[in-house]
């Protein structure tokens, strides 16, 4: 029987001056408040979020995969496993909708050029779920040829709030890997399934 996968984005603070300050050498000119890295500097800053102390501790301490057992909580509550240990502090998580996901796919979907993909943030009223779906990432190509021709010759674009994020190129492959709130945050995409 399939999972239900559940879809977010974990918001961690970037408190490391090290990764502050290649943030501030990296954030485009126009400073928008949501950016992501350019094609040519995505791996520097992948690695460099990854390396970066969190409030002082390191960054596996917060860092989760895909595979959980309940919830992160303070409290040690269920865990989100982070390869060889368990994740010791949760982020924030924030929920992540796709317009092919159901409930959202509408039939002008066929024809649209663009894909979107909105985390929620809501002024931080979302903190700490996430949306659980289907979608047509993970379908068979006959039903994404059905109900969207071409799916993958679409530009996916991230929003927040409504906000596209920055980001010269797009590919469905870094949609949501990692992106920045100004020099503040770094968000990274996740998700999870419920059995």
């Amino acid at each position: 029987m399939p999972k239900l996968v559940c879809f977010g984005v974990a918001r961690y603070p970037v408190t490391d001056p090290d990764l502050k300050s290649l943030l501030q050498r990296h954030w485009p000119g126009e400073k928008p408040r949501f950016w992501a890295p350019s094609p040519d500097t995505r791996k520097e800053l992948v690695d460099a979020a990854h390396r970066a102390s969190i409030g002082g501790l390191p960054s596996d301490r917060y860092m989760r995969s895909y595979d959980q057992d309940g919830f992160a909580t303070r409290a040690r509550g269920g865990q989100f496993y982070s390869g060889k240990e368990w994740s010791q502090l949760p982020s924030k998580i924030y929920p992540l909708r796709a317009e092919d996901g159901v409930p959202w796919m509408v039939p002008a979907l066929r024809e649209a050029t663009t894909i979107h993909r909105d985390v929620d943030l809501m002024s931080g009223a979302n903190a700490g779920f996430a949306y659980c779906y289907g979608n047509l990432f993970g379908a068979p190509e006959a039903i994404k040829d059905l109900l969207v021709p071409n799916y993958f010759n679409r530009q996916f674009v991230t929003r927040v709030d409504g906000v596209p994020v920055a980001r010269p190129g797009r590919s469905q492959a870094e949609m949501t890997l990692l992106f920045f709130e100004e020099d503040e945050y770094f968000y990274l995409g996740l998700h999870f399934g419920l059995s």
